[in-house]
């Protein structure tokens, strides 16, 4: 989605990560803040299924070592990541 406006992107982004949140049992609504590794919404595997859809969604590549809760903590912290990225 390079070039498009970039608040469209949280969109996307939100309902992947709720629709795997609701496949896991978990509870909703979720806050942009909220850990999404402490509410059992990221495991290992599910985070880099999550970073090669981002990927796919914005056109663009995410370096292994960029892939920690820092940046994929919340999403609040992935629009923050992808905001320096694109």
């Amino acid at each position: 989605m390079p070039g498009a406006d970039f608040a469209a992107l949280e969109t996307p982004l939100r309902g992947y990560i709720e629709k795997l949140a609701e496949a896991r049992g978990k509870a909703l609504p979720l806050g942009r803040a909220d850990s999404l590794i402490d509410r059992g919404i990221f495991n290992s595997m599910s985070l880099l299924d999550f970073v090669v859809f981002t990927e796919k969604l914005c056109g663009i590549k995410i370096p292994g070592e960029d892939v920690h809760p820092e940046n994929f903590g919340s999403l609040e912290a992935i629009m923050l990541y992808l905001k320096e990225r694109m």
